[in-house]
């Protein structure tokens, strides 16, 4: 993923820290500051303080990835933004 990212980067269609909400405008999280500044090294690097939460799409296979990004925001943080790895 990270491999492919980096070469959208290289062409000029992302960056590595504009916020994502920029670009997919469903995306949110709990943490106003972290909301305000994830980009994608942040994602990448897993360092957005959210926990796995894989029962997102484990409990219901049929949802959609744009439904599971949209419900982020719903999700509490257990650790600070970028702080460490989860």
């Amino acid at each position: 993923t990270s491999a492919l990212a980096a070469m959208i980067v290289s062409e000029g269609d992302l960056n590595w820290d504009t916020p994502i909400n920029e670009y997919l405008s469903y995306f949110g999280l709990d943490n106003e500051f972290a909301n305000k500044k994830a980009g994608l090294r942040d994602l990448l690097a897993h360092k957005i303080g959210l926990p796995r939460n894989d029962f997102l799409w484990v409990s219901n296979p049929k949802v959609t990835r744009k439904e599971i990004i949209s419900r982020l925001k719903y999700l509490k943080n257990d650790r600070d933004f970028r702080t460490e790895y989860e």
